[in-house]
């Protein structure tokens, strides 16, 4: 009867652990996108300069060649 008990205990850690893991998983995936959307909206309030932008391509183009 003893095993078959500890046996059952076993089975319902292993089910809250893989619970514990999906909700974790879920939320830092939400995390990463909260993060993401942040960023994104710091990079649209900027304002664009076009001349310096230009003028960083064609430093790249050029270090290339």
């Amino acid at each position: 009867m003893r095993p078959k008990v500890i046996s059952e205990i076993r089975k319902q850690q292993m089910q809250e652990i893989e619970l514990i893991s999906n909700i974790e998983y879920k939320y830092q995936r939400k995390y990463e996108l909260a993060k993401l959307i942040a960023d994104k909206e710091i990079i649209l309030a900027q304002e664009f300069d076009e001349d310096s932008a230009k003028a960083e391509i064609d430093n790249l183009v050029n270090s290339v060649k």
